[in-house]
């Protein structure tokens, strides 16, 4: 079965808290939060704070934190110590070396690492570091804004993906963003794709539970 991991960042923020419980009844174990600076992206959203506000309020609730930084590295110590249960970084803003070592950091602390490619990156620059992580984020969208259509090319990356971790790293995760909805989220599942971030299809109207319903 497919993990579904509510992106917060189409929610209403004035209901956050209602709307995190909604999820929390209807089973959801884990969220994803999209954390953008304005520059590496257009948009500008919430920082560590947010991240430690829904820990200390949900602290059985896992906090997937997605770093759309441009230089991430500053900022990961916070984050650290916000309480994320997982951080991605982009391929795209961190050097091989930069994300060995961050790897080591994270997993000293009991955190999972993942890195996100973008839609236009080869994911080839990905192998070398495959090893050393625990998931790839495939970004479905051009990153950094909500309700943007799926773009199909991402199969060819799923597929890719899927021989490497079946002939050499049997336990990474496959994790897809953007545009994920009832539409295409069962050919993700038959495509070996583990987890996706679902922001529109879920927050689109105040019937949180029943649209998480449909997309399953």
């Amino acid at each position: 079965m497919i993990q579904i991991l509510p992106s917060i960042l189409t929610a209403n923020m004035l209901d956050l808290d209602q709307s995190i419980g909604i999820l929390k009844q209807a089973g959801i174990k884990k969220l994803h939060l999209d954390v953008m600076d304005g520059v590496y992206v257009q948009a500008l959203t919430f920082g560590e704070g947010l991240v430690k506000n829904i820990r200390e309020r949900y602290p059985d609730i896992k906090l997937d934190v997605h770093l759309m930084l441009f230089d991430p590295l500053k900022k990961v110590e916070d984050f650290i110590g916000a309480g994320s249960d997982e951080i991605t970084v982009h391929i795209e803003t961190c050097s091989k070396r930069q994300i060995r070592k961050l790897s080591k950091r994270l997993r000293a602390e009991k955190i999972q690492i993942g890195v996100a490619i973008n839609l236009e990156t080869n994911v080839k620059k990905l192998v070398p570091i495959l090893g050393e992580i625990d998931f790839v984020l495939v970004m479905s969208i051009k990153p950094g804004k909500g309700g943007q259509k799926f773009d199909e090319s991402i199969y060819q990356k799923i597929e890719l993906l899927n021989q490497y971790r079946k002939e050499k790293a049997k336990k990474l995760i496959l994790m897809v963003e953007g545009g994920v909805c009832k539409d295409n989220i069962s050919i993700l599942m038959e495509r070996r794709v583990d987890e996706v971030v679902v922001g529109n299809a879920i927050f689109k109207n105040s019937e949180i539970k029943k649209n998480l319903e449909e997309l399953l």
